[in-house]
């Protein structure tokens, strides 16, 4: 099935911010029901943080915070890694703030400026993540939010959780609205507009529906991220691209990290496993 880039809600700038916002934290409550997904991002993350001995993450595109949390948490307890995380995102969201600080490491903040993932502002150091959001972008920003990391010298990850499959669409998407109606009241913190635009005014379901359908089809696969990386000027760079199943999960993981080698071997200068 070929790359389909379509419209969605979330990219645009004229839409409005509260709405944004509340699909982003839908999308990020129903990742976290994935349980085994932030050990698995920590297990993937750990080489790139000891690489260059680097104790800091940069994530583009955070939204409302996403999973990082989790995995800074996940990175200390089964990593032995004590790394910190800076939330940036194009459109930041200011309520979020606060609710950041609060992780109980105290070791993730918000960027409260817009951060473009194809030009991250050269003080923020750090290893790069995109957490579901690399398919956003269209091939030429997506091979320059790669090529950005390199020219900085930090290492990158990428991970999505949708897939340009026939199998995993119609698995997925078609109950998306009836997920939306049933999480929606456990969801924290509590607001009236949540369910406001989700069963009094149905929007939320639809534009959630909408946008899940389109992730699908943007989703890169192994093989074009493999492209994406060939196309690089990095020869002295590591590269490991793969789709797994999450353990104990239906879900499978596509990934990409990517890191400046220690010791430069140009012979053998990147490589790439499938599963």
């Amino acid at each position: 099935m070929a790359r389909l880039h379509f419209f969605e809600f979330e990219d645009q700038s004229w839409f409005p911010g509260l709405l944004r916002a509340q699909m982003t934290d839908y999308l990020v409550y129903a990742v976290r029901q994935l349980r085994s997904f932030p050990s698995y991002a920590a297990s993937r993350l750990a080489p790139a943080l000891r690489a260059r001995g680097q104790r800091r993450l940069v994530d583009l595109g955070s939204g409302s915070g996403g999973v990082m949390p989790e995995v800074v948490r996940a990175l200390a307890d089964e990593q032995g890694i004590q790394a910190g995380a800076l939330l940036t995102d194009r459109y930041p969201h200011g309520a979020h703030a606060a609710e950041v600080r609060e992780e109980p490491t105290g070791r993730v903040d918000f960027h409260p400026d817009p951060v473009d993932a194809t030009h991250v502002p050269a003080d923020l150091h750090g290893v790069r993540t995109l957490f579901l959001s690399f398919h956003h972008f269209r091939p030429e920003p997506a091979r320059e939010i790669l090529a950005d990391a390199v020219r900085a010298g930090s290492g990158i990850a990428i991970f999505e959780l949708t897939e340009r499959r026939l199998i995993s669409i119609l698995g997925s998407v078609p109950g998306i609205p009836v997920m939306v109606l049933l999480l929606t009241p456990f969801m924290r913190p509590f607001q009236w507009s949540r369910l406001l635009f989700t069963y009094l005014l149905p929007i939320l379901p639809f534009l959630i529906f909408w946008d899940g359908l389109v992730s699908h089809l943007r989703t890169y696969s192994v093989a074009e991220l493999e492209q994406l990386v060939a196309e690089l000027d990095a020869p002295d760079w590591h590269w490991d691209v793969r789709r797994e199943r999450l353990p104990g999960m239906p879900a499978a993981c596509t990934s990409l990290v990517g890191y400046p080698r220690a010791d430069p071997a140009p012979e053998s200068a990147s490589s790439t496993s499938r599963s």
